[in-house]
C-alpha cells in the first residue's frame, strides 16, 4: 500500500483544481482499518445505517430553501462558490472555527441558531445522533460550478460529512485515494454519511450544473452514536 503524506497542521499545496482532480480520478477504495497500523491514517470512515430510515428529501429542501441566505466560506482563499450557514454554534454566520473566537470549541456560548428554527427536520435529525457535545453544526453548499481548492487542514477523521445531495460530476477528492464514493442517483447502496481524514490534501469539484448540499457536523460522539452510525445490521 502506497503511503500518503498525512499533516498535523495545516497545508495548501501549489496545485490547480483541475490537475489535482485529474492526478486523483479514480473512484476511492472502501478502507480496511487493518490495514493500517496507525489509525490516524485511515483515508475515511462511512456510514450506510441511515440511507434509507432518514427523510433526506425533506432535509434537502430545507437546506436548499435557505439558499440565498448562505455566506461565503474562507472568504479570501482561492475557493469558488463555497458556502455555509451554522445550525448550532456562537451564531448562523459563525462559519469558521470556534477556535477564531473562544479557546474552547465546546464553548458553553454554542447554542442552536435562528437557521435551525427553519430546518427543523434537519435539526431533529442532528439531535437524533445524540452526541455527547456539539460544536458546529453547517450546512455546507458548493454551487454549481464551484470548488473548494486542494488544502489540508491538519489531524486525521473527524467531523461527519453528510450528503444531502450528491451530483453526478461533483466529486469530493482525497490525494492518492480517490473520489469518495458518496450516495448519488446513480449509485443509491453508496453512503450518505463519510468522516473523511482532513490531515490529507482534499478537494472539492462540482463540475454539474446543479448546488451540493452536506451537512458537516462537529461534536463528540457518544457510545449511542457509535452504535447508530457504525453497529452491523443484522
Amino acid at each position: 500500500m502506497k503511503k500518503v503524506k498525512r499533516y498535523d497542521k495545516e497545508f495548501v499545496p501549489n496545485i490547480p483544481v483541475d490537475i489535482f482532480h485529474k492526478k486523483n480520478a479514480k473512484i476511492a477504495d472502501f478502507p480496511s482499518e487493518t490495514l493500517y497500523k496507525n489509525t490516524r491514517d485511515i483515508p475515511f470512515k462511512f456510514s450506510c445505517n441511515l440511507n434509507n430510515t432518514v427523510d433526506w428529501s425533506t432535509m434537502l429542501s430545507e437546506a436548499m430553501r435557505l439558499s440565498h441566505y448562505y455566506v461565503e466560506h474562507r472568504r479570501g482563499e482561492s475557493h469558488k462558490g463555497w458556502e455555509s450557514l451554522c445550525i448550532h454554534g456562537l451564531s448562523s454566520v459563525h462559519i469558521g472555527s470556534n477556535k477564531d473566537w473562544v479557546s474552547d470549541e465546546y464553548n458553553d456560548k454554542n447554542k442552536w441558531t435562528d437557521v435551525s428554527y427553519w430546518t427543523p427536520t434537519i435539526t431533529e435529525f442532528v439531535k437524533s445522533l445524540q452526541f455527547t457535545k456539539l460544536a458546529r453544526v453547517r450546512l455546507m453548499k458548493v454551487k454549481a460550478g464551484g470548488w473548494i481548492s486542494p488544502h489540508a487542514d491538519g489531524g486525521a477523521i473527524g467531523a461527519l460529512n453528510i450528503a444531502l445531495n450528491n451530483p453526478i460530476d461533483c466529486n469530493f477528492v482525497i490525494q492518492g485515494f480517490g473520489i469518495l464514493p458518496f450516495y448519488n442517483s446513480q449509485n443509491k447502496q453508496n453512503p450518505r454519511i463519510i468522516l473523511p481524514n482532513i490531515g490529507y490534501v482534499h478537494s472539492v469539484k462540482n463540475s454539474s450544473n446543479q448546488d451540493r448540499f452536506h451537512i458537516i457536523i462537529h461534536g463528540k460522539r457518544s457510545e449511542t452514536t457509535e452504535k447508530i452510525l457504525f453497529q452491523r445490521k443484522e
